[in-house]
């Protein structure tokens, strides 16, 4: 069965990979939903079913498939953490804010867990929560841009516009040259 499954992803997998590379979102969400077909009962296809659908902007048809994925693996922090954007970007701020808690307490070594507890209590208003958790990702992940980027947004937000221009900096220093970072800082500098 695991050899099944496996050989099912590689072929999927590659096709797949070649309708990503064209940018042809329909094939991938036919892909997708094949995948699901296939094997109806593994988390995995149906988190990939729905990103590929908030690709589409199909964002209902993305909601049913990443509540499946849920269903079926309600511990898995990665199907937590697409959960949770999905339910953002769905503008269901509780539901997001819900699945974030949910993946880190599944997995407090995860950087993107905490990344997407931090942009979903920002927008649950629970602002000691956002800073704490982005910065946790930040400290799970220093060099992944990302988790630095959100954090810096979240302080923006917050107006606290001498902690954004220090992480700023500390931006420039572990990831040099990175053209959000530079923008950002030269107009933080700019107003100051």
């Amino acid at each position: 069965q695991c050899n099944a499954r496996a050989r099912t992803f590689s072929h999927v997998e590659a096709s797949f990979g070649g309708a990503q590379a064209r940018g042809d979102v329909a094939r991938m969400v036919a892909l997708a939903d094949e995948l699901c077909a296939r094997v109806p009962r593994d988390p995995e296809a149906w988190r990939r079913a729905a990103a590929t659908r908030v690709a589409a902007r199909q964002m209902p048809a993305a909601r049913e498939r990443i509540e499946r994925a849920v269903e079926l693996a309600p511990q898995s922090t990665p199907v937590l953490c697409t959960a949770s954007e999905i339910a953002m970007a769905s503008e269901d701020a509780p539901r997001a804010l819900e699945l974030a808690r949910r993946a880190v307490a599944s997995d407090a070594g995860s950087a993107f867990a905490h990344e997407v507890l931090g942009r979903a209590s920002y927008l649950n208003r629970d602002f000691q929560s956002a800073l704490t958790h982005s910065r946790r990702a930040v400290e799970l992940a220093p060099a992944d841009a990302d988790k630095r980027q959100v954090l810096i947004e979240i302080l923006l937000g917050l107006q606290r516009g001498d902690e954004a221009l220090l992480e700023l900096e500390t931006f420039l220093i572990v990831i040099p040259d990175h053209p959000w970072a530079k923008a950002q800082l030269a107009a933080l500098r700019k107003v100051r």
